[in-house]
């Protein structure tokens, strides 16, 4: 299953991405509030197939798109040696009827989060000159 597919809405990324997201993706942050709501930025260097203007041209002035999740209903959250964390596969596990889990597994490092579904709130881009 493809991240792209439990995010709702996802229009506007689904015409970044009408192939899905690809499979490796950063966790570049998670973020809660006292309120109960949190977020999840994940980031991608694949290019999107929708040319968005604001965003200028890919690879010229931006090959990264942080794209920023609202986590609904979160029901679990578990992190090991976060500082580890680099583009790596992730895997979607249909829980029953009760949601989702976001898996991502490095030799150290793992993200797990459980949540009802995600919902798009927001995309950045910028120029990541590393590696």
């Amino acid at each position: 299953m493809n991240l792209i597919d439990i995010i709702y809405p996802n229009p506007f990324l689904q015409s970044l991405f009408p192939q899905g997201l690809a499979n490796e993706l950063l966790v570049g942050k998670v973020e809660f509030d006292s309120s109960g709501h949190s977020w999840l930025t994940i980031h991608t260097k694949q290019s999107n197939h929708a040319n968005v203007k604001k965003w200028g041209e890919y690879s010229k002035d931006y090959n990264t798109i942080a794209i920023k999740l609202s986590i609904c209903n979160l029901k679990r959250f578990s992190v090991v040696k976060w500082f580890n964390a680099g583009y790596l596969p992730v895997e979607i596990i249909k829980n029953n009827d009760e949601g989702y889990i976001f898996r991502q597994e490095g030799e150290v490092f793992n993200i797990e989060i459980e949540a009802e579904f995600f919902s798009f709130h927001s995309c950045d881009t910028y120029l990541n000159n590393e590696g």
